[in-house]
């Protein structure tokens, strides 16, 4: 897993895996209080950037990136 990772996505939106191509599962959101405030995704008044996690079911490889607006 790379932090951040940019990644393509599917025609419906979806995530695909770096690693096998297979369309990726969104798992989860959490906020990333080590995030550097210059990130577009870093809000202020949380101090944390909001990050994506999507899991492969192919491969079973962890995706990590901002959270798209």
């Amino acid at each position: 897993m790379s932090h951040d990772e940019h990644v393509k996505t599917s025609g419906t939106g979806r995530v695909i895996c770096p690693r096998c191509g297979t369309e990726t599962n969104r798992n989860a959101e959490k906020l990333d209080y080590s995030a550097d405030p210059s990130m577009p995704s870093f809000d202020p008044v949380l101090g944390a950037a909001l990050m994506e996690f999507h899991t492969c079911p192919g491969c079973t490889y962890v995706v990590e990136r901002a959270a798209r607006r």
